[in-house]
């Protein structure tokens, strides 16, 4: 009867809602918080109202946060099925979003996600991440869907922002994307991902030479303020204790109340 109980859609909904957390985790509800003050901020700053691409939706907290800061849709792309289930408890009648459950890659097709066996927040379509996190705590899934950027804007519209989460297969999923969008980000991992950071960005700038990048460690303030390519990649690597960032890339001629 109980795990009949953690399994249904009502459960779900309940243990992912705010007020459950503030009782239950309380930890996890202050970052929540902090997560969609950022988003509410940054989405006032850069405009951004529109579709939202969230590209590793996990369980939905960021998803929420984009509902929150304005967005007036939200296309939420999640390989695993558990997280597939929570995601469609918190949003399956909310017509302001779309859950997919696949993953996004550079091609259409099939691929194997691999499942971390205690964090939902860990699995990955890359063997590098899965060998750096140790592969011990991995075991493969069911071959799972792949879909593109291009493919999603093909469907759904020009994003006015796309947040790109995937444990290591970020560059994966960017190469998946023929025409600059206006604002997105992506998580780097250091030292295991630098290379891989570095050809994201030399990407983003072949896409669009008005690309600015903006690189933030967690829901803080930026180490510094929108800078070409070169520049970004000099404060990744000159700040070596600090082993995951989100980087922001907008377009220059991108709206925005504060530079």
């Amino acid at each position: 009867m109980k795990t009949w109980l953690k399994n249904t859609f009502l459960y779900q909904k309940l243990r992912f809602s705010k007020w459950w957390l503030a009782v239950f985790s309380p930890g996890v509800y202050r970052e929540v918080r902090r997560e969609a003050q950022f988003y509410k901020a940054l989405f006032h700053a850069h405009q951004v109202k529109g579709i939202v691409f969230d590209i590793g939706a996990n369980l939905g907290f960021t998803t929420q946060a984009f509902l929150d800061g304005g967005a007036e849709r939200v296309i939420a792309v999640e390989p695993d099925s558990f997280n597939i289930g929570v995601l469609r408890a918190r949003f399956g009648r909310n017509p302001r979003v779309a859950v997919l459950p696949c993953a996004v890659s550079n091609m259409e097709g099939k691929t194997t996600l691999w499942r971390h066996t205690e964090d939902s927040a860990l699995h990955t379509l890359e063997p590098k991440w899965m060998e750096s996190v140790g592969s011990s705590h991995y075991e493969p899934a069911s071959t799972i869907r792949t879909i593109t950027l291009d493919g999603m804007i093909r469907e759904y519209g020009m994003p006015s922002f796309v947040k790109v989460d995937v444990e290591g297969h970020e560059w994966g999923v960017l190469r998946g994307l023929g025409q600059a969008v206006p604002f997105l980000s992506f998580e780097v991992n250091l030292p295991e991902f630098e290379r891989e950071m570095v050809e994201c960005l030399q990407y983003l700038e072949k896409l669009s030479p008005d690309y600015l990048f903006q690189c933030h460690t967690g829901f803080e303030a930026p180490a510094e303020g929108w800078m070409v390519k070169h520049q970004a990649i000099s404060v990744i690597k000159t700040q070596k204790q600090v082993r995951c960032w989100e980087i922001f890339a907008k377009q220059n001629n991108h709206g925005s109340h504060a530079q």
